[in-house]
């Protein structure tokens, strides 16, 4: 009696964990849910891959469409995770509505994102550069909405203004100058923000292929002209002062927002664990994709 009823235990352990093994590594993951939905300022393009456990949701930086993801997303829906990307408002294909691009239409559309896919539950963000700045705009906001934060280069901190944010404040100016220039600027830009140069082409071939797509200069022009991308620290304080658990991701070799703000970042942000990796640039989840996404793996929670 007593031999069969442990045989028995047995048997249901390793049914448990077989199955477990299989939800975890064997099953594979459901395919991706993509189009747009419509938010406040205008219609968004979003893609789910749907998985369990909190959802994260990947905001990408100024220039860039949601493909600067493509590596991480695949990570973290391997690994079981919901994972929501989505192009901002005039990149990628979403739509291209006239301006302003300030702070509050890029939160708008990120807390609209969420009430259409991942409604009521918190998510786990990522942002990367300007989207980790927007993130933070959001936590800020509508600190319900959020769970743990990955900051990757993130900007918002006092630095110099760059040459284009400057032409972009000069009234008919900025416009102008992008939409002659802009082909010249913008891959000079991406350069900057590349270490590992053998993985800028194809992040280049994603930018200029928008600059082709009618109001994506605008957006830009408008973004720099419009949203905070420095002047930032009572948005970081405020956010430090909610006690979350925040991951602040920057590469040694940063040349567009600068690893030297790893320090603030840190006291601003109280509870944060913030990491310098010595072989990167700005651009981390496409310069050094598997190493960005080991880093996030460790440090989400289920």
């Amino acid at each position: 009696m007593v031999t069969a009823l442990a045989a028995g235990c047995a048997l249901l352990v390793l049914l448990l964990v077989g199955a477990w093994l299989w939800e975890a590594y064997v099953r594979p993951p459901a395919p991706p849910v993509a189009g747009r939905v419509r938010a406040r300022d205008g219609e968004v393009f979003v893609e789910v891959l749907p998985g369990t456990g909190t959802p994260v949701v990947l905001v990408v930086g100024l220039v860039s469409s949601m493909v600067v993801f493509d590596h991480l997303a695949r990570a973290l829906h391997a690994r079981g995770r919901t994972v929501i990307r989505f192009d901002h408002l005039g990149r990628g294909r979403s739509e291209r509505p006239p301006g302003p691009y300030d702070r509050d239409r890029y939160v708008r559309c990120l807390l609209d994102v969420l009430d259409a896919v991942a409604p009521g539950a918190p998510v786990d963000a990522v942002g990367l550069s300007m989207g980790g700045a927007v993130v933070l705009c959001a936590a800020e906001a509508a600190p319900e909405r959020f769970r743990d934060l990955v900051l990757l280069a993130p900007a918002g901190l006092p630095m110099p203004a760059s040459i284009a944010t400057r032409l972009a404040a000069l009234p008919g100016v900025g416009p102008a100058v992008f939409a002659l220039l802009g082909g010249v600027l913008l891959p000079m830009g991406l350069r900057r923000a590349f270490f590992v140069r053998e993985r800028l082409p194809d992040f280049s071939r994603d930018v200029t292929a928008q600059l082709a797509h009618r109001g994506f200069r605008g957006a830009i022009v408008s973004t720099l002209r419009w949203f905070p991308l420095t002047g930032l620290e009572p948005t970081w304080r405020a956010v430090g002062a909610q006690q979350r658990r925040v991951l602040v991701l920057w590469g040694a070799h940063d040349h567009v927002v600068p690893t030297a703000l790893a320090p603030r970042a840190a006291a601003l942000l109280p509870r944060a664990r913030v990491t310098v990796i010595a072989a990167g640039g700005h651009t981390l989840p496409v310069e050094l994709p598997d190493r960005t996404a080991d880093e996030l793996l460790a440090f989400l929670r289920p």
